[in-house]
């Protein structure tokens, strides 16, 4: 199985297109693309990736903006349920992170090490540099 995932890996890096989504590990850039992808040609959506993108570049922009705003922006693309649905789960986004600023203060300070874990950290960084 491990032969048949080489082979397969070499054949992409050959032979796969470079889309503009897969540059990107941002979660909203690909959840765009992800929703522009469903029932459109692939050309197509290059064509609106970027322009939506730098209209909306994330969650909270695109969470303020008016249906309409939305709507034109996604003209062209067909099923503009699409770009509603987007606006609503990034207006869903929004309310937890406002939520867990608002319970926590600073919702990127859960992502900070506690005072034991940076002892840890410190202690195998020096196990490993000996």
């Amino acid at each position: 199985m491990e032969k048949v995932a080489q082979l397969l890996l070499q054949w992409y890096k050959k032979n796969g297109r470079k889309l503009p989504w897969r540059r990107t590990r941002g979660p909203y850039k690909i959840l765009v693309s992800e929703i522009m992808l469903q029932q459109t040609q692939v050309e197509r959506v290059i064509l609106f990736y970027k322009n939506w993108l730098q209209r909306f570049p994330d969650t909270k922009s695109l969470a303020k903006a008016s249906n309409k705003e939305v709507i034109e922006q996604w003209s062209g693309l067909g099923y503009n349920r699409r770009a509603l649905a987007l606006k609503e789960i990034a207006k869903t986004i929004e309310k937890m992170v406002y939520r867990n600023q608002k319970k926590n203060g600073n919702p990127l300070k859960e992502l900070a090490p506690t005072p034991q874990q940076q002892s840890v950290h410190s202690h195998r960084k020096k196990e490993h540099s000996q």
